[in-house]
């Protein structure tokens, strides 16, 4: 599955905008002052303004190879979140076979910038650079029923577990490309102890099986 376009809520509009033009050096397609959409890698990314926090947990792919210097890129732009001390949390021995880095933005979304061993990028340079963001690859959706939402993206769109067992209250539906991280609302959002997850607007395009618009409450799902 391919995360083709995000749609989220947001406070603080114009400095989430600086944040992902300038901070991060994202393109800006759109804006008219109640919502602004960047380009990350392949994945439109659309913030519109909100009244009150919508707390978020957003993955973008990133090449492999050039984790260490994508860490350094952004390190040296925002600080990074720690996990047990570390400024990076190693999941290669793991299902997810990845490496990640995690830092937020100006709305208090948890932002991932994750390296998968299994996606072969073919000529990527050395240094890098936001042109080389694959794009959005993880989506955390909340909800005080995963068994029941997990069941639901199921039926859908008929996309495989990844990871976890929705009765433990985590289950990551779909692929390296892209995974909707189904949570128990009020689990923190990794690699956080202060961040809960909650169940807030999202809107999604993605490509599938099953072309057409699926609505779990308040997630919109559209399969192009």
């Amino acid at each position: 599955m391919h995360i083709q376009q995000v749609r989220l809520h947001s406070t603080h509009l114009e400095q989430q905008q600086q944040f992902y033009t300038q901070t991060l050096g994202l393109p800006l397609i759109h804006s008219d002052g109640s919502a602004f959409t960047v380009q990350m890698g392949a994945t439109a990314f659309t913030l519109t303004a909100a009244d009150t926090p919508n707390i978020h947990h957003i993955a973008i792919n990133i090449p492999p190879p050039q984790f260490e210097r994508a860490m350094a890129w952004t390190e040296a732009r925002v600080p990074l979140l720690l996990y047990n001390g570390k400024i990076f949390v190693d999941f290669s021995k793991s299902t997810w076979q990845a490496r990640s880095v995690y830092f937020e933005d100006m709305g208090g979304n948890v932002m991932e910038f994750i390296a998968r061993e299994r996606l072969i990028v073919p000529g990527v340079p050395d240094a890098f650079a936001p042109e080389h963001i694959i794009g959005v690859s993880e989506v955390g959706l909340a909800t005080d029923n995963v068994p029941g939402l997990v069941s639901a993206l199921r039926d859908a769109l008929h996309l495989p577990v990844f990871d976890g067992d929705p009765e433990t209250g985590f289950c990551a539906l779909g692929d390296d490309s892209g995974l909707l991280i189904c949570v128990e609302t009020g689990r923190n959002w990794l690699p956080t102890d202060n961040r809960p997850s909650g169940v807030y607007p999202v809107d999604l395009t993605v490509t599938g099986e099953t072309p057409g618009t699926h609505t779990f409450g308040a997630y919109t799902v559209t399969v192009v």
